[in-house]
């Protein structure tokens, strides 16, 4: 069971200012039926975010792990291209600055059902 956040806890309005079911990486980060990658390390992952300011200046969340629309994940090895692809999707997060985007994407699975065991629950590979 995730711990509570105390009411004057940095991160909380932070992390209650996005809902990660609004975002495609989101969904299928909570859905025990979507695909994963396994990891070197044995573990699975679902979208790896990160964190970085486009050539605009905005600040943005992401995904680096996507699904491309073929039912198949596709991950990045450059950020930057990651950014791109799901800035177009409608797949990143904007932030007022970079150091709330990265923030956010070490601490969004708190209080969510991705914290307990650190991904998803009931995962089936």
């Amino acid at each position: 069971m995730p711990a509570r956040m105390q009411p004057n806890h940095p991160l909380k309005g932070l992390l209650s200012s996005v809902n990660l079911e609004d975002y495609p990486f989101g969904r299928r980060a909570l859905d025990p039926d979507q695909p994963v990658q396994e990891n070197e390390d044995n573990t699975v992952s679902t979208h790896l975010m990160a964190a970085e300011v486009d050539e605009d200046g905005q600040a943005w969340a992401f995904p680096t792990i996507i699904d491309l629309g073929n039912g198949k994940l596709h991950r990045f090895e450059d950020s930057f291209d990651a950014l791109r692809v799901t800035k177009q999707m409608g797949n990143a997060v904007p932030f007022d600055s970079i150091e709330k985007a990265i923030l956010w994407s070490k601490n969004y699975k708190y209080g969510t059902p991705l914290e307990q065991g650190g991904g998803l629950l009931g995962v089936k590979r």
